[in-house]
């Protein structure tokens, strides 16, 4: 039993955006179109309660395309759940790069992906410029410590690390609120 449990914690994206999407269309075909259109902000909200997980950008303008309706609605399911699978992944492998760190810093680590829209080695680049630590897992996620307020954590060691950026410490200021970066493996 707790193998199904287990592969259902890790493929939560994925059966979120199979079962919304059905339910929707239920709710539509019963004549409760309204009921539909507000069910994924219901979920959004249930799982922001329960985990405390807001929907990304991508997610929410998934959800607004869906709303289009005609051809735009299947494309956005279909775009959902690809991203679905891609989500579970990245949440997998971040649950392996937080185990392999300490506990009083594990919950303020976040993958790269979750600070801007450029290539995972590239944002890490970004945060080392800006001030913080970035760095790729033997797993392959590149990620990224935060602390308090989302403050860039300059100094942080990883405990397990194929690649690592970070700013050259004591920070060496370039202009522009840019640091002298390097990279070691």
């Amino acid at each position: 039993m707790s193998n199904i449990a287990d592969k259902i914690e890790r493929n939560q994206n994925l059966v979120s955006s199979i079962n919304q999407p059905l339910a929707v269309v239920g709710l539509e075909k019963i004549g409760r179109k309204m009921a539909g259109k507000l069910l994924t902000p219901a979920v959004w909200a249930a799982n922001y309660s329960v985990n405390g997980k807001t929907p990304d950008k991508i997610d929410v303008s998934l959800f607004g395309t869906g709303l289009l309706g005609g051809a735009a609605g299947p494309a956005s399911i279909i775009t959902g759940l690809v991203k679905a699978v891609v989500d579970d992944n990245v949440e997998h492998r971040l649950k392996q790069v937080r185990s392999s760190e300490k506990p009083e810093v594990r919950m303020s680590i976040k993958p790269t992906d979750a600070f801007s829209f450029s290539a995972p080695a590239i944002n890490a680049m970004k945060i080392a410029s800006m001030g913080g630590t970035a760095w790729q897992h033997k797993n392959g996620l590149w990620v990224y410590i935060t602390a308090g307020k989302n403050l860039l954590v300059p100094n942080f060691k990883p405990q397990s690390f194929v690649k690592i950026y970070r700013p050259v410490w004591p920070l060496q200021p370039m202009g522009g609120g840019k640091f002298r970066m390097t990279a070691k493996k």
